[in-house]
């Protein structure tokens, strides 16, 4: 069925091992070759055939691995000391809408169990996050549901697991789906800022007093505006949703380099194959280029089923302070993808260094 709702699309259902496409590939390449054959001069002309085809040959070489000098590192001793802002190591989340219909509201929308869901599994990791001032104030303090039932200072996890399961807020099902109704209406299309302590050394340095931040938002569609404040205030940002064929919002083309800090930054980009548009484009825009930028992006169509999941976990190891690229899109394989990084052979983060070392203490 998902084929068939795609089937203009040929790019997006091509198998060329199917017989089929192998007949109209021949048909058309001795189509080509037959009128080509008719041209009066060959060196300056070409069929009109050929300008129209649809299946493009190409020849394909595998080389020598180059690069690979084992294990690589983000730079976890320059996350953990704060980049867009001071003792702050700040996660963007931006989640598109993935549903083509309005299922009545956003939480309706597939995606927003995702989003629910990543947050969870970092809460289960990290402990509870509590919301802090950000750029979009939301009330999250107080909901009154149909009922008449009032819900006082709900806690940021139980909000969340009106969705994942294991709220303690003691509500029927009906109550716990009105207030989730409630809850995805309210921060729907505004940032949403919430925080955990915790306390960092960095190398031989004394631990000190630092935060973890994570600012998301739910519902990103044609838009540019907030992939670009994502860029321009996050350490670490992950965009999940449709790569709009690269003419998107995420188009590099619609940056520039304003909207990127000059601090070190990880970028994920999962949606439908984006390494086929978001893979290197930015890095030109970005202060320091690869020095200060490493992008992840999936060379195959990550499902949109569980890429909550995939997000979630990929923080998790993350935020360990010293997982390598493997083991994070290791922990990212519940939407395998084929995920590359792209910007890590010029990290100088390693664990067997100390003055990189990172020791993190939950507060």
């Amino acid at each position: 069925s998902h084929a068939r709702e795609f089937a203009s699309s040929a790019w997006y259902i091509f198998e060329p091992n199917l017989p089929q496409c192998q007949n109209a590939i021949r048909a058309e390449q001795a189509q080509v070759d037959a009128d080509r054959a008719r041209l009066q001069d060959p060196q300056n002309e070409v069929p009109k055939s050929q300008v129209d085809r649809l299946y493009l040959p190409i020849t394909a070489k595998l080389g020598a691995d180059k690069t690979n000098r084992g294990d690589s590192y983000p730079d976890y001793h320059r996350l953990f000391k704060g980049g867009v802002k001071q003792d702050k190591l700040v996660i963007g989340l931006v989640f598109g809408m993935i549903d083509h219909d309005d299922h009545g509201g956003p939480s309706g929308d597939f995606n927003w169990g995702e989003l629910m869901t990543a947050l969870d599994l970092v809460m289960e990791s990290q402990g509870d996050f509590e919301q802090v001032p950000g750029p979009d104030q939301v009330d999250l303090s107080h909901f009154t549901l149909p009922s008449g039932r009032v819900v006082e200072s709900p806690s940021f996890a139980d909000l969340v697991r009106l969705e994942t399961g294991g709220s303690s807020l003691g509500l029927s099902y009906q109550e716990t789906r009105e207030l989730e109704k409630q809850f995805a209406d309210r921060i729907y299309k505004k940032w949403v800022t919430v925080e955990k302590p915790v306390r960092v050394k960095v190398g031989d340095e004394a631990p000190r007093e630092f935060g973890i931040q994570i600012m998301f938002y739910f519902g990103a569609g044609s838009s540019s505006a907030p992939h670009k404040f994502a860029t321009k205030n996050s350490d670490i940002f992950i965009y999940n949703g449709h790569s709009s064929i690269g003419y998107g919002p995420l188009d590099p083309r619609n940056f520039t380099a304003a909207d990127f800090p000059s601090s070190y930054q990880i970028l994920w980009m999962d949606g439908c194959v984006s390494y086929n548009y978001y893979h290197k484009d930015y890095i030109p825009l970005k202060e320091g280029g690869t020095k200060n930028l490493d992008l992840v992006t999936n060379g195959l169509e990550a499902p949109a089923w569980r890429g909550g999941t995939a997000n979630g976990k990929f923080l998790v190891s993350l935020l360990s302070g010293s997982a390598s690229y493997r083991d994070l899109l290791l922990a990212a394989r519940d939407t395998e993808a084929m995920r590359v990084v792209d910007g890590e052979l010029d990290n100088e983060y390693s664990p067997a260094r100390a003055e990189t070392r990172v020791v993190i203490e939950s507060r």
